[in-house]
C-alpha cells in the first residue's frame, strides 16, 4: 500500500515538474520535519543547574543525526545547543515513528561544560563560531 501510494506520488511529481518536481517533494518534507523538531524542542522545559530553561531559549549551533537500519527503531537526533548565560547542552531526541506519518519524539538535555562543547565542536568552524563568538 505504502510503496503504491509513494510510486503514485514520484509519478505526478515526474508529470508535473520532471525531475525537479521529486527533488522538491523531498527538500519539503524533510525542511517540514525539520520545523517540527524545533517547534518541538521549543516547547520542552528542562531543570539545569543555571534553573529552568526552555527550548525556544536555545539556539542549535550543530545537528547530528544517527539513523537506525530497523524498521521502528528510533532515530537518535543530537543538536548541540546553547542557552542562556552561555550554558552549553546536548539536547538528545529519539523520534520513534508511530504510523505512517506519525512520529514521537522524547527530548533529553544534557549540560555540557566549555571544554566538553569545544571538544564536540571540533572540527566544525562554523559551529563554534556560532558557539562561542
Amino acid at each position: 500500500m505504502l510503496s503504491c501510494a509513494l510510486s503514485t506520488l514520484i509519478s505526478v511529481a515526474l508529470c508535473l515538474g520532471g525531475l525537479e518536481g521529486v527533488f522538491y517533494l523531498v527538500a519539503r518534507s524533510r525542511n517540514q520535519r525539520e520545523r517540527d523538531l524545533e517547534s518541538s524542542l521549543a516547547q520542552q522545559y528542562f531543570a539545569t543547574p543555571q534553573g529552568p530553561v526552555s527550548g525556544s531559549q536555545m539556539r542549535v549551533v550543530k545537528r547530528s543525526c544517527q539513523l537506525s537500519g530497523a524498521g521502528n527503531t528510533p532515530v537518535e537526533l543530537f543538536w548541540y545547543c546553547v542557552g542562556p548565560g552561555p550554558c552549553y547542552f546536548l539536547a538528545m531526541a529519539r523520534v520513534k515513528k508511530t504510523g505512517w506519518r506519525g512520529t514521537e519524539v522524547a527530548w533529553t538535555l544534557y549540560p555540557l561544560g566549555v571544554q566538553r562543547m569545544r571538544g564536540a565542536l571540533a572540527g566544525d568552524r562554523k559551529a563554534t563560531a556560532l558557539a562561542f563568538d
